[in-house]
């Protein structure tokens, strides 16, 4: 389970009074992002629109500040996994930007950007690689080789790159994008995190565990210090940080720290969320190691439903949880189920392309 680096745009006017409706739909963007950061993205949601209502109505519908709550909105709802609501509300605010300030505006990288990380976390890779080049190129030409922006779109094109496997393409755009945020003055320590995160991610899958450990445990401090120890990322680092010790069979490292994951995902996502779906067999998976059985089903289950709910009953990331169930069924001597199981899995992996 990867984490994203999205960019949001808050908007301060030096001039606006307090009857200005620049000074309210400032107010209601900032109230928007720092919910967001905080995690509680149901109530970002409801100062998000509430913005873009605003922008819409005081400043016209093609307007550069209905882009950025556009921008905002959407970038909220990618967080959620709403990626359908997401996606057409981004395109919006890439078409105003582009009609507005040209096609290499450096405003214009962050819903770049933005758009390439939901195509990117949806499977659309061939969508996602063309915006982060892009962005990244925007950036670099406005910005310079060592800006923070430039930090963002690195790690996510490495995002990119370890998803398809492509670990030494990855591995150094991670390093770099770390680099850059800790020499950047006053370095983003939730940023850093991230990033750490990531590279983490990268290690684990390459089998580098002392130095997953290492880089997660870095990240764990780093998060719990900037946004709090119940903050969505804590619990992506916590599932992720489990997932290394299960495979390397630490598993009673791993049982709390998935059980602690799974409990702020469920208060700070929602308990429908795939964040939430992942963790979910994760803990499925450890029981099943464990023969604690009658715990792994229901999760297995739950897993399942929250994913066909999400993503529909054919796509490609129900793959995991189905192959990881009818193994269950299997070792559990339930053959029909198992058989049920794998046949689904083979009609989805021939729909894939």
């Amino acid at each position: 389970m990867k984490t994203l680096l999205t960019t949001f745009i808050l908007s301060l006017s030096l001039f606006a009074c307090a009857h200005d409706p620049t000074a309210t739909w400032n107010g209601l963007n900032t109230r928007a992002v720092n919910l967001y950061q905080q995690g509680r993205y149901p109530e970002a949601v409801v100062f998000a629109e509430d913005a873009l209502v605003m922008a819409e109505k005081n400043f016209g519908p093609n307007h550069l500040n209905v882009a950025q709550s556009l921008n905002n909105l959407a970038g909220i709802y990618s967080a959620m996994g709403e990626y359908e609501k997401a996606e057409p509300i981004y395109l919006r605010a890439l078409k105003i930007r582009e009609e507005t300030l040209g096609p290499a505006h450096p405003a214009l990288a962050i819903t770049l950007n933005n758009l390439a990380e939901l195509y990117r976390s949806r499977g659309d890779y061939s969508l996602a690689e063309p915006l982060y080049g892009r962005a990244f190129a925007i950036r670099v030409n406005y910005l310079g080789p060592d800006h923070p922006l430039v930090a963002i779109t690195l790690n996510n094109l490495a995002e990119l790159y370890s998803v398809r496997g492509e670990y030494a393409r990855a591995e150094p755009l991670y390093i770099r994008a770390i680099e850059i945020l800790e020499t950047t003055f006053m370095p983003d320590q939730y940023k850093l995190a991230k990033s750490m995160i990531n590279l983490a991610g990268l290690y684990s899958a390459t089998g580098k565990f002392e130095e997953a450990e290492i880089f997660y445990r870095n990240a764990l401090d780093k998060l719990e210090g900037t946004v709090g120890e119940d903050h969505p990322d804590v619990a992506l680092t916590l599932n992720n940080l489990a997932e290394l010790y299960r495979e390397n069979d630490e598993y009673e490292k791993a049982e709390p720290l998935y059980l602690r994951a799974l409990k702020i995902g469920e208060r700070s996502l929602g308990p429908d969320h795939l964040n939430v779906a992942v963790t979910l067999n994760n803990l499925a998976l450890l029981y099943f190691l464990l023969a604690r059985l009658e715990k792994a089903e229901p999760l297995f289950l739950r897993s399942l439903e929250i994913r066909e709910k999400a993503l529909g009953p054919d796509n490609p990331d129900l793959l995991y949880v189905i192959e990881n169930m009818a193994q269950f069924y299997r070792k559990t001597g339930r053959t029909e189920e198992a058989e049920v199981l794998e046949e689904r899995a083979k009609a989805i992996r021939s729909k894939s392309p």
